[in-house]
């Protein structure tokens, strides 16, 4: 395409920390190769499953 770069280096990469069995942190990890950056993004993930057993365990639906 016209104007776009021929070449181009990125880096991306994602670091998972596991609290619980249904509880994770990822932290994205980011190269910003035109400004020489380095972003970390940092997310807190659950799974809901424990949500859904404790109410089946309560007597509610």
């Amino acid at each position: 395409m016209p104007g776009e770069t021929k070449s181009r280096f990125t880096a991306d990469g994602v670091l998972r920390f596991r609290v619980t069995d249904d509880l994770w942190i990822p932290i994205d990890i980011k190269y910003d190769p035109k400004a020489g950056k380095v972003f970390g993004f940092l997310n807190i993930t659950s799974n809901f499953d424990w949500l859904w057993a404790k109410s089946k365990t309560s007597g509610t639906n």
